[in-house]
């Protein structure tokens, strides 16, 4: 049943504008399974005022543009918008034809060199428990270094950082336990110094 101010038509009935007269204003609600404009090209068939989003509405162009599948963006065209599985298989293809792969997760593996081209640019390792790099203060010139990521074959690098420098000794690696700790040792016993410790795995 139409409410006031509202003009409903039956099922399966289609709303035509040629059943009103350009005179007629509704203020209303109009409710019918289909509407079909006949105005020609050139005239906007329906103008709205809201700028609300309209779920559900489907059309087959956005501003003019068609919706385009073609992986390949073949037609170099401003008036087709990619779809999200035709950009994707653009970049994907794109990227192979340049030959490498982007290394973004644990355990990818680089194929060439890494190379910083831009003087000032460096790497940046996160310390803390279980790191690969730090600073220990050494005690009667020796210090434990309890850290998981220690192998058998880890090369561990070693710079004296500051700290106390008056005893300041060579140190080396004197023992380590893979997966669990190393030990750093001055070859001067009264060395008290701050020590920074790289592990780095070989290839």
């Amino acid at each position: 049943m139409a409410q006031p101010g509202q003009i409903v038509y039956p099922p399966n009935t289609a709303f035509q504008l040629a059943d009103l007269t350009t005179a007629n204003t509704f203020t209303g609600i109009i409710t019918a399974p289909n509407f079909i404009s006949s105005v020609a090209t050139g005239t906007q068939p329906i103008a709205v005022t809201s700028t609300t989003k309209n779920t559900n509405l489907n059309s087959d162009q956005v501003d003019g543009a068609d919706l385009d599948t073609d992986g390949t963006l073949a037609a170099n065209s401003d008036v087709k918008i990619a779809s999200q599985k035709a950009t994707k298989t653009y970049a994907d293809t794109k990227q192979t034809a340049l030959g490498y792969t982007p290394v973004n997760k644990a355990g990818d593996t680089m194929s060439g060199d890494l190379k910083l081209g831009t003087a000032g640019n460096g790497f940046y390792v996160k310390e803390g428990s279980n790191a690969t790099m730090g600073v220990v203060t050494l005690s009667g010139g020796t210090a434990t270094v309890s850290t998981t990521k220690v192998t058998s074959t880890s090369r561990i690098l070693l710079t004296t950082q500051g700290g106390t420098l008056t005893n300041v000794g060579a140190t080396y690696i004197s023992a380590r336990t893979p997966a669990t700790s190393f030990v750093i040792t001055s070859l001067n016993i009264l060395d008290s110094s701050d020590v920074a410790w790289l592990i780095v795995e070989p290839a």
